[in-house]
C-alpha cells in the first residue's frame, strides 16, 4: 500500500483552539499499521511544534472501522506512547466499541503513565464532555 493510500485511511484535523481529531477510516494489515502509527505521530508532532503554547486534547475515533484488528504492532504502540508522554498533550479520549481497543487503551495508560488522562469512551460526544471538565 503507498503512502498516499495509507494517508486515506486517516482524517486528522485540528478543531477549535486546543483539539486534535483522528478519525481512523480502515484497518490496516502489520506493516501498514505502523506506516500508518508514523503518519498519525508525525502529523500530531507538526501541529505541536508549530503552536508550543498550547496544550492539545486528542481524539482517536475508530469507530469506523469494519474490520477489527487482533493486535497492535510493537512499533505502533511505541509511537502512540511516546505521543501520550508528550508535554503538550494533556487529554487523550479514544473512540470505539471494540473490547480489543479498549484493552489497547488500558495498556497505553499504564505504559505511559498517564492513566487519568486517557480514556475511553463509546462516542465523541462522552469524550467532549470529559475534555471541558477540569
Amino acid at each position: 500500500m503507498s503512502l498516499e493510500e495509507i494517508e486515506k485511511t486517516v482524517i486528522l484535523k485540528k478543531e477549535g483552539g486546543n483539539l486534535i481529531s483522528v478519525t481512523f477510516t480502515q484497518y490496516l494489515a502489520e506493516q501498514e499499521s505502523s506506516e500508518q502509527a508514523n503518519l498519525v505521530v508525525g502529523k500530531i508532532e507538526e501541529i505541536l511544534k508549530n503552536n508550543p503554547e498550547i496544550g492539545f486534547n486528542l481524539i482517536f475515533d475508530l469507530s469506523p472501522i469494519k474490520i477489527l484488528p487482533s493486535f497492535i504492532t510493537n512499533e505502533s504502540q511505541e509511537k502512540y506512547r511516546g505521543l501520550a508522554e508528550h508535554k503538550q498533550v494533556r487529554k487523550v479520549a479514544i473512540i470505539g466499541a471494540n473490547l480489543f481497543f479498549k484493552v489497547a487503551t488500558n495498556f497505553l495508560m499504564t505504559a505511559s503513565r498517564r492513566g487519568t488522562s486517557i480514556k475511553w469512551f463509546s462516542n465523541r460526544e462522552e469524550a467532549l464532555n470529559w475534555f471541558s471538565k477540569v
